[in-house]
């Protein structure tokens, strides 16, 4: 269990492997030490992040792309069956490419200036076309490096860690008689809410809890089934922009369209 829970600090910059990923949050929905951990580092993250952030040039997609789109299509060239081989080239496939000739001076010629006469070497459309090819891939990386920071196109999925760990996350907690406790956290930048609670009674044989979002102006809208369990961590479902509260309700196994408020448990943000 230590192991697991020193996970955390990698977790929260994202740096773990996705099997230690999901051993990591199953570990995170039971234990309340790791989370108020992790919303420590949220917040610490989020202090570093305002001092080294540095926005991009608006105009770097546009460069990007358009560097790329002016790269000319190769052109393999085909050899016409007439040409004669290039001095110092294979005459044929296969064979080996005669090695040049040394100059010899003639009589009388000074011998700094018997050298052999030197061919610019060009190379072969194979080769520009391979250059062109990782010149294309290197500025398509680079772009993606640079963008994705900045703007991911196809962000991952919210966790329930992220909500916790959010700069602008509130709670509120409510406990019952008995002990047990249920904790709302809402952050407005995810649109996300998290229900945490802590030995919270079963429900009754043949029903379930269902977890609820508090709309302004007093409207339900249903977060989810949630597990049996007493101790639970759960990521609700639903947009919880501007969430006033959650609720959770003792309903049939399916789930219901009303919640049903008689013995219904209410926290207000």
């Amino acid at each position: 269990m230590d192991e697991v829970h020193d996970l955390i600090g990698a977790y929260a910059v994202d740096a773990l492997e996705p099997d230690e990923q999901a051993a990591f949050e199953l570990h995170l929905r039971h234990c309340a030490s790791c989370q108020d951990e992790l919303a420590g580092f949220g917040d610490a993250l989020a202090e570093l992040s305002a001092d080294y952030q540095v926005a991009p040039p608006p105009v770097l997609r546009a460069a990007v792309l358009d560097a790329v789109a002016e790269l000319p299509a190769p052109t393999p060239a085909v050899p016409s069956e007439d040409a004669e081989p290039a001095e110092g080239t294979a005459a044929n496939p296969g064979e080996a490419a005669p090695l040049p000739r040394r100059a010899i001076a003639e009589p009388g010629q000074p011998d700094e200036l018997a050298i052999a006469p030197v061919t610019a070497l060009r190379p072969t459309p194979a080769a520009r076309r391979r250059w062109q090819l990782l010149v294309a891939a290197a500025v398509v990386l680079i772009a993606a490096l640079g963008i994705s920071v900045w703007q991911p196109w196809v962000p991952r999925a919210i966790t329930a860690a992220d909500v916790l760990a959010a700069p602008d996350a509130v709670r509120a907690t409510k406990t019952m008689d008995g002990g047990a406790t249920v904790t709302l956290v809402r952050s407005n930048q995810l649109a996300k809410a998290v229900l945490v609670t802590r030995n919270l009674p079963p429900a009754p044989a043949g029903k379930a809890h269902q977890a609820w979002l508090l709309q302004p102006g007093g409207a339900m809208v249903s977060g989810g089934m949630m597990p049996a369990d007493a101790d639970v961590t759960m990521l609700l479902e639903g947009d919880a922009r501007d969430t006033v509260g959650a609720g959770i309700s003792v309903e049939p196994p399916g789930g219901s369209a009303k919640p049903n408020l008689a013995g219904a448990i209410v926290v207000e943000l």
